[in-house]
């Protein structure tokens, strides 16, 4: 027999909200399945494609696939039936024929929870990094990134800063973009090698990827368990670095882009998933 607090799980679980969330989850997979094919289809035959067109359709692919299960959530609710007294005998014939039910719902949420609760940690640790980066930057490089910025078209501040927190550059922020570097930087590489980074790390601000990222980062958190959208997820960060390094290197030579590159790397020792860094794909270069 199961006990009432279970009945209380079940008939939260039941209702329509959680009935007509729960039936879009489980819809997400054969989505998430499509959404694979149809990705797996477009590399293959994308050969003659630039970085930018690949990650347009992916990310096409991606929003389509949150249409199409806010659609399914819409739908859900509009036929959802209204909920059951707790302790009803439709509640209790409904959790002895589905007693995995109520348990799937709230083992979802938990872990939902659980990853929402990170990325809140992470977001907050992110603006305290900014918050407490150094902004004594030499101001020659402020002025050469404005520059730099003009030259690919943003019209926003962009600032500067320095923190003895990372070891490569990430970008914080969407309304008011910052470029952290490692403490040093600045005065320790090539001018050419530096400004090939700060290149790629504009064109990330230019093409709005933070904003996008922590789009990518919400929708991961909601459909944890669900294989094709994580891959396609990954694939976007991919194809993101692509973009940003060939509108880098539509204006610095390969050859300096490549060795700014090896040289973060020979620092690199620890990177956080949710901050844009420049670490790039070096094989794709060489």
């Amino acid at each position: 027999m199961i006990g009432d607090p279970y009945l209380l799980l079940a008939d939260l679980a039941g209702s329509g909200i959680f009935r007509a969330w729960t039936f879009m989850l489980l819809h997400s997979l054969w989505l998430g399945l499509l959404l694979h094919m149809a990705a797996v289809f477009l590399l293959r035959y994308s050969k003659r494609m630039s970085a930018a067109v690949i990650y347009k359709l992916l990310l096409f692919l991606f929003f389509i696939f949150l249409v199409a299960c806010g659609c399914i959530l819409v739908l859900q609710l509009r036929t959802a039936p209204t909920g059951l007294m707790v302790g009803s005998p439709l509640t209790s014939v409904a959790v002895s024929a589905f007693s995995w039910w109520p348990l799937l719902t709230w083992a979802w949420l938990i872990v939902f929870l659980i990853r929402s609760c990170r990325f809140g940690w992470d977001l907050t640790s992110n603006y305290q990094l900014a918050r407490s980066a150094r902004s004594e930057t030499n101001p020659s490089w402020q002025h050469r990134l404005d520059q730099l910025a003009a030259l690919l078209g943003i019209s926003g501040r962009v600032r500067l800063l320095e923190s003895s927190s990372i070891y490569v550059p990430v970008i914080i922020g969407v309304l008011k973009p910052v470029i952290l570097v490692p403490l040093g930087v600045l005065a320790s590489m090539p001018a050419d090698q530096l400004e090939a980074v700060l290149l790629h790390e504009l064109a990330h601000i230019r093409r709005k990827d933070y904003l996008v990222n922590l789009i990518q980062v919400i929708a991961e958190a909601i459909f944890f368990f669900n294989p094709g959208l994580r891959w396609i997820s990954a694939q976007l960060r991919i194809h993101r670095e692509h973009c940003c390094d060939d509108i880098a290197l539509g204006h610095v030579d390969k050859l300096t882009f490549v060795q700014a590159l090896v040289s973060f790397q020979e620092h690199f020792l620890y990177r956080r998933a949710f901050p844009l860094a420049f670490t790039g794909q070096k094989d794709r270069l060489l």
